[in-house]
C-alpha cells in the first residue's frame, strides 16, 4: 500500500547541533610515579600545570588541562 499524506508543516527555525563540549569533566584522578623528594601514595589535588609540575615528571598530566 502507498498513501499520500496531505500534510505539510512549515519549518520557522532551524536550529544547528551544538559543538562537543567537555564541560560535564569536572574531576580526574591520575596515577603517576612522583619527583624526587615528593612523599609517594599522597593523593593530592591539583587545579593547575604548575601544581602538578610540582609533584610529577610526566607531561601527559599537563595536557589534561588544555
Amino acid at each position: 500500500m502507498k498513501f499520500l499524506l496531505d500534510y505539510f508543516f512549515k519549518i520557522t527555525a532551524i536550529n544547528p547541533t551544538p559543538a562537543a563540549s567537555t564541560a560535564f569533566l569536572k574531576q580526574v584522578l591520575v596515577v603517576v610515579a612522583p619527583k624526587v623528594g615528593v612523599t609517594p601514595g599522597e593523593i593530592t589535588m591539583c587545579t593547575s600545570k604548575t601544581q602538578v609540575a610540582a609533584l610529577t615528571d610526566n607531561l601527559d598530566v599537563a595536557q589534561l588541562f588544555d
